[in-house]
């Protein structure tokens, strides 16, 4: 033993759990499955006796998708492999039922290959090379969100609507307090963070470039409709014009045409929603690593076909990158502390921000809207009453009338195209959702007699409601492609 920990590139000492021997061996377990690809299991097969021996760990691993290599103590065999990637709708719990394969050198390489190799999928990889091929872009020539924000009164315009920092230093500056209260080992556990902080930092940049580039591209789509609508119509109004405005009708429709073609043929959406989940998948990373036993969710390999997403296999790798902590924590509730204070409570203060600026948007977008309809509406009622009371009047304005009657239901059909497509209220609903759950766990997280498993359990539970909430928000994006107006 002493002639391994000499060897061994990264030791970790758990916590020590006075009085619960128990307990100190499932946190092992845990901790082991936590930074492990591939667990080898001597075991002779027998139901778990008590918490924290073979069987319960190596039923923890394949709950996680994580293979187990199967050593039948006392028998002469190669033994075999457990996983529920080698079916369908595999139930971990029941190892009767289990898919199993025999322990061979063709097996083997076929275990590596579906858990380091990328997806199989020729789409996944068409998608992951062009994340690696992407550039950093600094400069922003898609404004028309951030626009549309201030001139709503939703959030002030800055520069940085136009031109970013460098992608390495906005992401230092937000994970600066977190290093400063978990990193260097300040609470006597050390991790590779530079590794996940890079990751991170380039897959952000390059999800709110594809952010406010797609949500322009559907602002700048809407407007130029309106647009076409209320040129077609100034040709009543302003005669002497009538073959420039004419003119400008089809342009404004060719614009909003080569806009969604461009959009669609750049993947903007695509883009956007992948690197934003790839980014929120390594963002809690750094506390799950520092705490040892504790794993991000849905870690394992969900298929021996390689058919998980490259988002998913990516961020699989800069866990496996960062490596195993190395240390023992001096502070237990110190560091479950700062982890709170550093990466949970800003996630809750920054969805909460959200939820009150996408509720501003989609609320002033609503009343901007019903204040042009009634308009509208008020407009078609005076011009039957001017018709009225002085007929010769409502024939010379005629012409304003009907325009006016059917260019403001047309700009706010626009705006309501664009509340409908950004779907501001249900951001905003999850949001809240999110944030109120983050603040349950926080609140559970202060009882001062927790154990150190619930306390895990608890982590891992905030890292997966906001796993789950971008899962949410994704699935209900992916129907909102860039798209003509209808």
């Amino acid at each position: 033993m002493d002639r391994l920990l000499r060897r061994a590139s990264a030791m970790l000492e758990l916590p020590h759990q006075h009085h619960r021997r128990d307990d100190a061996y499932s946190l092992a377990g845990r901790a082991t499955v936590a930074h492990c690809d591939v667990l080898i299991a001597l075991w002779d097969g027998e139901p778990a006796r008590g918490p924290g021996g073979t069987a319960e760990t190596v039923a923890l691993a394949l709950r996680h998708g994580v293979p187990v290599i199967h050593v039948q103590v006392g028998e002469q065999s190669h033994g075999r492999i457990l996983w529920t990637g080698y079916g369908e709708f595999v139930d971990p719990d029941d190892l009767e039922a289990l898919p199993t394969r025999a322990v061979t050198a063709s097996e083997l390489a076929g275990l590596v290959g579906a858990i380091l190799g990328p997806p199989a999928d020729t789409t996944a990889q068409a998608d992951l090379k062009t994340y690696l091929g992407e550039r950093e872009r600094r400069v922003r020539t898609r404004a028309e969100y951030p626009l549309l924000l201030a001139l709503l009164g939703v959030k002030r315009i800055t520069r940085f609507a136009f031109r970013t920092a460098a992608y390495g230093e906005s992401t230092r500056a937000e994970w600066g307090p977190f290093h400063d209260a978990c990193g260097s080992g300040r609470h006597g556990v050390r991790v590779e963070m530079e590794g996940m902080e890079a990751a991170f930092a380039w897959a952000d940049h390059l999800a709110q470039h594809f952010a406010q580039t797609y949500r322009s591209g559907n602002v700048l789509n809407f407007c130029l409709a309106g647009l076409a609508v209320l040129l077609a119509l100034a040709g009543l109004l302003v005669p002497q014009f009538h073959f420039w405005l004419a003119l400008g009708e089809p342009l404004a429709i060719a614009a909003f045409v080569l806009n969604t073609f461009v959009g669609g043929k750049s993947q903007w959406h695509r883009r956007w929603l992948e690197y934003r989940q790839l980014a929120e998948r390594i963002r809690p990373m750094r506390s799950l690593k520092l705490l040892g036993a504790a794993a991000p969710p849905s870690r394992g390999v969900t298929s021996a076909k390689g058919e998980a997403s490259w988002v998913e296999w990516y961020a699989r790798a800069q866990w496996r990158a960062a490596g195993t902590p190395t240390g023992r924590t001096t502070d237990v509730g110190a560091l479950f502390g700062a982890i709170v204070a550093e990466e949970i409570e800003p996630q809750i203060r920054y969805h909460r921000s959200s939820a009150h600026q996408m509720h501003r948007l989609d609320h002033r977008l609503h009343a901007l809207g019903m204040f042009l309809f009634i308009i509208s509406i008020l407009s078609c009622v005076a011009s039957v009453i001017t018709g009225l009371i002085a007929p010769h009047f409502a024939g010379e304005h005629a012409m304003a009338s009907v325009a006016l009657s059917a260019g403001l239901p047309a700009v706010g059909a626009a705006i309501f195209g664009i509340r409908m497509q950004g779907d501001f209220s249900g951001t905003a609903e999850r949001s809240l959702i999110t944030a109120d759950e983050l603040s349950r766990i926080v609140h559970t997280l202060d009882a001062p007699s927790l154990r150190l498993a619930r306390r895990l359990d608890l982590i891992e539970a905030a890292a997966a409601t906001m796993l789950s909430e971008l899962g949410e928000w994704r699935r209900d994006y992916q129907r909102r492609k860039l798209e003509l107006p209808g």
